[in-house]
């Protein structure tokens, strides 16, 4: 009987775990956001998905991501010129801090909106911050709001 070769499962690709990611609303809109933004990739990997979808899990409001994603990304265009420069964002994760501060310092809507505005102006990149996650809360609604949801 011959031999299992232990290196041989090591060298078989892995199966790709991002299907069994569900594509909710939430996940959508915040990886749009985030491959949207400058210095991130333009296609989310299953590792950022995976991260997304373990925020919309433990129900971080998607308000609150969306600064995160505008703040984190403002804070690394607009430094003093002759600063280094930096290296490209490669994950979803590099927000998680800013996340997490967001939690105990929260900004108001007006300052996101101004954000994505300053970003928008500097870079050229058109910015959408759409939160309405349920199509049932879009239908009742009379008027679209952006961000109309509270910040807490």
């Amino acid at each position: 009987m011959p031999k299992e070769n232990k290196n041989a499962d090591a060298s078989r690709p892995k199966p790709n775990n991002s299907s069994a990611i569900p594509n909710t609303p939430y996940v959508r809109s915040a990886l749009a956001l985030y491959c949207c933004l400058p210095h991130t990739p333009t296609r989310p990997r299953p590792d950022d998905r995976s991260v997304v979808r373990q925020l919309e899990l433990k129900r971080h409001p998607l308000q609150r991501v969306h600064a995160a994603l505008l703040l984190g990304t403002a804070r690394r265009l607009f430094r003093p010129d002759e600063s280094e420069p930096l290296m490209p964002i490669r994950s979803f994760r590099f927000f998680l801090p800013i996340l997490d501060e967001l939690r105990f310092a929260p900004v108001d809507s007006r300052y996101v909106n101004y954000l994505a505005q300053k970003i928008a102006d500097a870079t050229g990149i058109q910015i959408t911050l759409n939160v309405t996650t349920d199509p049932e809360r879009r239908r009742k609604r009379r008027k679209p709001r952006q961000l109309g949801l509270p910040w807490t």
